[in-house]
This record gives C-alpha cells, structure tokens and sequence, in this order.
C-alpha cells in the first residue's frame, strides 16, 4: 500500500507528476518497463494436449434440456 498513490488523484495528478520517487511510482514503472521489454516471440508457445472432442451438430439439438424437460 502506498498513500501517494490513493493522493495523486484527488490532486488531479498522476502518481509521475506528484511523487515520481515514491515506492508506489517505482513499481508501476517496473511494471510498465516490463511489459514494454516483453515480445510475444520470447513467450513459449502455448501447447495443447489433445484436440477437443467434436460435437455432431444434430447432437446439440437433440439434446435434453439442463433441467431434464424437452
């Protein structure tokens, strides 16, 4: 928790402009320097396990209701 960062707003200032040295302002520079270094291609490739079963188009429609009414 950081009280400059609950105090900047109600000065009408972002937390740079009122307290850049503040903990709070450092984080969110960290964070902000973080996302800008990042590159999809450095991020591993998502994988997937096994293919999602397919659902025959007439099963969806003949199926019965949630709540075991037609």
């Amino acid at each position: 928790r950081n009280v400059k960062l609950a105090e900047a707003p109600s000065f009408g200032q972002s937390i740079f402009d009122y307290d850049a040295t503040c903990h709070g302002a450092n984080d969110y520079r960290a964070l902000a320097e973080a996302i800008a270094a990042w590159s999809p291609s450095a991020a591993p490739a998502p994988t997937v396990d096994a293919p999602a079963p397919a659902i025959a188009p007439d099963a969806v429609a003949t199926a019965p209701a949630a709540d075991g009414h037609a």
